[in-house]
């Protein structure tokens, strides 16, 4: 809402999978980002002892100075200078705008590399050296024993070490012929965009935030592409006959027969995951990872189809026109729920549904139903049923309508 982009709804995406939806959990945060769980601060595991440390630090310094104030005594070698009383102040207020904010981890990265030196600077003004040392190295060992038997060895895809972070091996085609990739799964791997032509553009079409049937970049890239137009993915795995399966092709196109196409399951290429874990340093980081960590290439591997025209039908053309009324009516009926966002309607597979990428949830029809689904955790939240809506509000939604479901 602030940049105005002409590709993008003018709307405000706050990032609250993490934030803490009370002041007790806000003040737990310490605690809570050394647990083993995953989705605290980060969507994988990743304990973090520090903080702990740093707070149990600061009150014992806290206390010290208090007893030496009662006490009436000199300042001693142990007080804190001016200059860490101000870094401990502009930590302080970091860290609470960041836990206040969205508490998520890649947002906070300022805070995350000040807490380390942090303890290190009160552990010296409180213990003597040896101690200190001592203990910053027990916190050190601590640490480095839960990152490695706690936390995953890989970002993301939970994988063994290899010669290369993505071990990707496009066949030749795909080096050789620029195309414009319409990408349709919520991950769109676009980790794949510099393994192939460098010519090559990339769209994706559903995810977090779906676009608008004949959006102006959409257009000017399928004229820059004419001809050339494929889709990528994970889910396009290839069966025995060449040719992914009939249910995923029927997925695709439910989003792609929107934009003018469909998969072309006779032209599909295969990009493999191959990781190499024969070197020394790959074997000697993959030690303290059992093989259960490894995935099966199936899961990170890629397809690439063909794209050929195709449109909708008419009852389809229809049918949308009749969703989307409902759930233009959710929106405006439903600010406490939507906040006041906006999307576009798409089909997955049989059913519909809208993606807010401001409220990390999508609202779908699923059997008759409406049904809100967070992306970040598995819980529908019920909204009421499709012939409600289309006649007006559900009494029993008038409350949440206006003042928001429970958490």
């Amino acid at each position: 809402a602030w940049f105005r982009s002409p590709d993008f709804p003018p709307i405000s995406m706050p990032a609250e999978r993490f934030a803490p939806r009370t002041l007790a959990e806000a003040l737990m945060f310490p605690l809570r980002i050394a647990s083993p769980d995953s989705m605290i601060y980060a969507e994988i595991s990743a304990p973090d002892l520090r903080f702990a440390a740093l707070v149990a630090l600061a009150a014992a310094v806290a206390a010290s100075a208090l007893v030496r104030r009662s006490r009436s005594s000199a300042a001693s070698a142990t007080a804190l200078a001016s200059a860490d009383l101000r870094l401990l102040g502009f930590f302080a207020l970091g860290c609470a705008a960041w836990v206040a904010s969205s508490a998520n981890g890649r947002y906070g990265m300022f805070v995350l590399l000040l807490v380390g030196p942090l303890v290190a600077r009160l552990a010296d003004r409180l213990l003597p050296l040896r101690v200190a040392r001592g203990a910053l190295l027990i916190l050190l060992v601590a640490q480095g024993v839960a990152c490695a038997l706690i936390s995953p060895p890989r970002w993301f895809m939970t994988d063994l070490w290899s010669d290369r972070w993505f071990p990707y091996e496009v066949p030749e085609r795909g080096t050789r012929e620029p195309a414009l990739y319409l990408t349709v799964e919520t991950q769109t791997m676009s980790v794949i965009v510099p393994f192939l032509h460098p010519a090559s553009s990339f769209i994706n079409l559903r995810g977090q935030h779906s676009l608008e049937h004949g959006a102006a970049r959409l257009r000017a890239l399928l004229a820059q592409h004419k001809g050339s137009v494929r889709t990528i993915g994970r889910a396009l795995r290839l069966q025995r006959d060449g040719r992914p399966r009939p249910g995923i092709i029927e997925l695709y196109d439910s989003t792609l027969l929107r934009h003018g196409f469909r998969v072309d399951a006779q032209d599909c290429f295969r990009v493999a995951w191959r990781p190499r874990r024969y070197d020394w340093l790959s074997q000697f980081a993959n030690v303290l990872v059992t093989e259960d960590a490894g995935v099966r290439e199936s899961n990170v591997a890629l397809i690439s189809c063909a794209l050929r025209p195709g449109s909708l039908s008419p009852a389809e053309v229809e049918e949308e026109r009749r969703i989307t009324a409902l759930f233009d009516r959710l929106e405006r009926a439903c600010p406490g729920v939507l906040r006041g966002q906006t999307a576009f309607t798409e089909k997955i597979g049989k059913e519909w549904s809208r993606s807010y990428a401001g409220l990390e949830a999508r609202v779908e029809t699923s059997q008759g139903a409406l049904v809100l689904v967070p992306f970040f955790k598995l819980r529908y939240q019920f909204l009421g049923t499709v012939a409600e809506w289309e006649t007006g509000v559900p009494p029993a939604m008038q409350k949440a309508c206006r003042e928001g479901l429970p958490q």
